[in-house]
C-alpha cells in the first residue's frame, strides 16, 4: 500500500474506530462466573490410608488454589487466569485425630473464597 493510500485511509479508519468504541462504551462484557469453590472428601479414613480431596472452582480470573490439611501440611495449585479448574490432591496423616481441611481459591477480580471439610483419621 502506498503512503498516499495510507494517508487517505487513516481519517476513515480513525472514524470507524471511534464509532466502534462509542458503541462498546455502553456495553458490559462479563467474563467467567461468580467465584465458587467446592471441596469433597471422605468424612473418615484409616491412618494407613491417604486422604483424597477433590476440588472444583469457577471464577473470572483464577490465580491459585491452596489446600491446608489441618496438620501443618499445605498443597497449592497455580491457576494463572483460568475461569474454571478442578482436581484431586492426596495427603497421608501421621497421627489419628479429627482435622479441618481448608481450601482457598484466589481470583484476580472476585477476591478470595474458602471452603472446609472435616475428616477423622482412625487407627
Amino acid at each position: 500500500m502506498s503512503s498516499r493510500t495510507r494517508s487517505l485511509l487513516s481519517p476513515f479508519l480513525g472514524l470507524l474506530l471511534l464509532g466502534s468504541l462509542g458503541a462498546c462504551a455502553d456495553s458490559v462484557v462479563e467474563v467467567g462466573s461468580d467465584l465458587e469453590l467446592d471441596l469433597t472428601g471422605p468424612s473418615s479414613i484409616a491412618l494407613s490410608d491417604s486422604l483424597t480431596v477433590d476440588f472444583e472452582t469457577r471464577g473470572r480470573s483464577l490465580l491459585g488454589f491452596v489446600l491446608r490439611y489441618g496438620d501443618g501440611a499445605v498443597d497449592s495449585v497455580r491457576l494463572v487466569g483460568s475461569q474454571s479448574a478442578g482436581g484431586s490432591l492426596k495427603h497421608l496423616y501421621g497421627e489419628s485425630g479429627t482435622y479441618t481441611v481448608t481450601g482457598e481459591v484466589q481470583d484476580g477480580i472476585e477476591g478470595n473464597i474458602m471452603a472446609q471439610i472435616t475428616v477423622t483419621v482412625t487407627n
